[in-house]
């Protein structure tokens, strides 16, 4: 299986493969505007997240601005984007192993976002979807989904025509097809 998450702002690209016989693996191309990508993942730093983490690939996210990576496996990790320490694991949240995909808040911005932006989504395939911080990877809310979860999670803000107090949207599959939850500012716990 073959995982690929952009940045919100489209300049950072992550491509993952899941276990298919060795480990996972999970490359980054940093491509602002210009006609040159200006940076590929060398096989030696991408050995720092695969050799802390080498395990299947369920999701892969990057938030708004490529500041961090998230990829599920057995847990779901968070590493660094940044150079020279690229890939470098920041921290990891202890989520299910039976897994589907994972998104970020859509302003979420590494582990200095405000925090009410400061928030992860880790989906298992029997539908749970973990609320987590990803700056202390702590727990910040649970969602129950009617069906089991498969493949990407998507996150957006409120729509025109949403209700009052909708904050934030979670997409996912299922089965029956697709699921939208709409998160009120209750359903997601203060962080410290």
């Amino acid at each position: 299986t073959t995982f690929v998450a952009a940045s919100g702002d489209r300049n950072w690209v992550a491509f993952g493969e899941g276990n298919t016989g060795s480990v996972g693996r999970i490359m980054l191309v940093n491509d602002p505007i210009g006609f040159v990508p200006g940076f590929f993942s060398p096989a030696v730093t991408v050995a720092d997240i695969v050799d802390n983490a080498s395990e299947r690939v369920f999701g892969l996210a990057l938030d708004s601005t490529g500041l961090q990576v998230m990829s599920h496996g057995s847990q779901t990790y968070l590493a660094s984007v940044d150079n020279p320490f690229h890939l470098r694991l920041d921290g990891v949240y202890d989520s299910f192993d039976n897994g589907a995909g994972v998104a970020f808040h859509p302003q979420a911005n590494g582990t200095g976002s405000l925090n009410a932006f400061r928030v992860a989504f880790t989906a298992t395939s029997t539908g749970v979807i973990e609320i987590f911080d990803v700056a202390h990877y702590n727990n910040r809310g649970r969602l129950i989904t009617k069906g089991n979860l498969y493949g990407p999670l998507r996150t957006s803000g409120p729509l025109p025509g949403d209700p009052a107090g909708v904050i934030l949207k979670v997409y996912g599959l299922t089965a029956a097809g697709l699921i939208v939850i709409d998160l009120q500012a209750a359903d997601i716990k203060p962080g410290p």
